[in-house]
């Protein structure tokens, strides 16, 4: 048999072992002339994109799958979605755009980053790290966060704590010179001063995830939560493996066309979208499990904002 970097020649077969980016014709993953040797998207191989001139795109039409993906000192856009049935390197070259989703089934090396589109400005979205690593300071420094009373736009909820937060309300709020790190599984609130992208910029979430969750705190038992995966969970999943230290097998987000709260149970068949936060109520002190085989794709991708009607949380700006 006479093998080489992307054909083996058997008896007379050829039988392709791996694909290879050229980017001869443009940026398009799923145009064969962009392959060395050509590509067909129900053949699952490794895959790696080297230096070129046209890097790939993923299309919001398109739902790749592939086993090792390897992506050597250029870069590699998600629009769509992408499985990884085995390793991810990405060389800190792979980016993901809002309501497109990657899952690793393997290990992961390297960067990503999540871009989740905010269509509001100076309104409160309740978001959740869709990568780990992420700092407080880093967050702050490369997001345009509304300002004021000498806070910015980002906080977490504590249910007991009424001395540190905003007005008693559990609330507490970040400064522009707080330092740390996000917690995965974590919801958090922001508020940008402009409609624009966030970005999340760490590693690629491998293995289940867990977030401890509090009752009988001062103010409720209410707990913000959210997706830890850039991929989509189904509420139903949640709340079901979640449901012994539920109080109610309800999941809150707010939803801005009807001026309240969404709620949603496991009848309903909502998927939680990847930086989504999200509250749920509980009746004991546990963990909050979220397992890394419900990850799905999804084309839809229905993103929830908090309002300011609802917490009465305002930033004062000052010249």
């Amino acid at each position: 048999m006479i093998s080489s970097d992307l054909w083996n020649f058997n008896g007379g077969d050829t039988q392709l072992t791996a694909f290879t980016w050229s980017g001869s014709t443009d940026t398009d993953w799923e145009t064969s002339s962009n392959w060395d040797g050509g590509y067909d998207g129900d053949c699952v191989l490794d895959v790696t994109i080297p230096v070129v001139t046209n890097y790939p795109i993923i299309s919001s039409s398109t739902n790749a799958t592939v086993d090792n993906l390897t992506i050597t000192g250029t870069s590699l856009t998600i629009n769509g979605a992408i499985t990884v049935n085995g390793n991810l390197t990405t060389n800190n070259g792979l980016t993901v755009n809002s309501g497109a989703s990657i899952i690793v089934s393997g290990t992961s090396t390297g960067d990503i980053t999540y871009n989740r589109s905010l269509a509001n400005a100076s309104k409160w979205y309740y978001v959740s790290p869709p990568v780990e690593g992420e700092t407080i300071e880093d967050y702050i420094s490369n997001n345009s966060l509304e300002t004021g009373n000498g806070n910015v736009g980002l906080f977490y909820y504590d249910n007991d704590e009424i001395a540190m937060s905003y007005s008693g309300t559990g609330y507490i709020f970040y400064t522009p010179t707080s330092t740390g790190s996000f917690t995965s599984g974590k919801g958090y609130g922001t508020k940008v001063s402009s409609v624009s992208d966030i970005v999340f910029t760490g590693t690629m979430p491998i293995g289940d995830k867990s977030i401890g969750v509090t009752t009988g705190g001062s103010i409720d038992d209410s707990n913000l939560i959210g997706n830890p995966y850039p991929s989509y969970l189904p509420a139903n999943d949640l709340l079901t493996t979640n449901t012994s230290i539920l109080s109610e097998q309800t999941i809150w987000l707010w939803d801005n066309t009807i001026n309240d709260y969404a709620t949603y149970n496991q009848l309903d068949g909502h998927y939680i979208p990847p930086g989504q936060g999200f509250f749920v109520d509980v009746s004991t002190v546990g963990t909050f499990s979220f397992l890394e085989s419900w990850q799905e794709h999804q084309t839809s991708d229905v993103f929830y904002k908090g309002s300011n009607s609802i917490f009465e949380i305002n930033l004062k700006i000052s010249n």
